[in-house]
């Protein structure tokens, strides 16, 4: 069962956000949810380093989210 648009967009602005990132729930996943607002958008990349898609055994790379511009010193 999917969670309705209606109460995804009430959890954005109850905690006043415009993007929700999370990781590692098993599938990819992006959706923009426009509102007369403006929109919201939540983005999952799905299970970082395990195959997402049936049939294949690639990973994906977990990527990192910041406010600042310069990558930290340990990226690759």
């Amino acid at each position: 069962m999917s969670t309705p648009a209606t109460r995804v967009l009430d959890w954005l602005r109850h905690g006043d956000i415009d993007v929700r990132c999370c990781t590692h729930t098993g599938l990819p996943y992006a959706q923009d949810y426009p509102h007369p607002d403006g929109r919201g958008l939540v983005v999952n990349n799905g299970c970082a380093g395990l195959s997402a898609v049936a049939g294949r055994h690639h990973g994906c790379a977990d990527p990192r989210l910041s406010a600042y511009a310069e990558p930290p010193a340990d990226s690759l």
